[in-house]
């Protein structure tokens, strides 16, 4: 899914992807991380449910 992704993206003249994951959500982050590089931690930025947890940003640099 990712690589389709950033070939598309890449074809279309994007110069970088950026991606947001919840750091508690495993799955997103392995999949994430395979693709993009992790370049933020927002602490405490999503209340859930009334519980506080960090969002992550990744990125990705196409050119």
């Amino acid at each position: 899914m990712h690589a389709q992704l950033v070939k598309t993206a890449t074809k279309l003249g994007f110069r970088l992807l950026v991606s947001r994951v919840n750091e508690r959500n495993t799955p997103s982050m392995k999949s994430a991380n395979v693709f993009f590089r992790q370049v933020v931690v927002l602490h405490e930025a999503t209340c859930i449910h009334g519980e506080w947890h960090n969002d992550v940003w990744l990125w990705k640099k196409l050119r």
